[in-house]
């Protein structure tokens, strides 16, 4: 009788067991795949640069961007300037660039604050270790000093 008993409970044992093993791997297929992530990034821009939508910016028409180690890269972009805010090993950064500039020129938002206001130190700080923290970080930022932000792109002189 105990022998049966423990055979029973084996049973379900390695039932469960398998069942978590599927599980687990239809939930890595779903969360690596591009389309999916980039539903879930683009989740987390709106949250945290909604603010941007509401003033005329748009989701830009490349695909989403995903790179080794969970990296991705999103953009926006309006009339006026483009914003790319990326995320590689945790860490978030935000570009700016008028409309009309080539990726290599893109300049880190933080910068373009302080040249606009002759104020410093708009990064983020250490602590900030998660990249939601980062991503709330750089929303605020943004749009506090968006006014800033736009007199800056518009000073920029178009090259001829």
């Amino acid at each position: 009788m105990l022998l049966f008993e423990l055979w029973d409970n084996a049973i379900w044992i390695a039932l469960f067991t398998t069942v978590l093993i599927l599980a687990f791997f239809a939930w890595a297929k779903i969360v690596s795949n591009p389309k999916i992530k980039g539903e879930f990034v683009r989740v987390e821009i709106k949250k945290y640069f909604g603010f941007l939508l509401d003033r005329g910016f748009e989701f830009d028409s490349r695909p989403f961007t995903r790179g080794p180690n969970g990296a991705w890269a999103v953009g926006l972009q309006s009339s006026v300037c483009k914003i790319e805010i990326t995320q590689d090993r945790g860490y978030i950064s935000c570009d700016i660039a008028p409309i009309w500039e080539v990726r290599e020129k893109y300049l880190d938002v933080s910068n373009a604050i302080s040249s606009e206001s002759n104020k410093r130190n708009f990064y983020p700080p250490d602590h900030l270790q998660n990249h939601e923290q980062r991503l709330d970080f750089y929303g605020k930022l943004i749009e506090k000093h968006f006014d800033e932000i736009i007199k800056y792109i518009e000073n920029q002189s178009k090259p001829t």
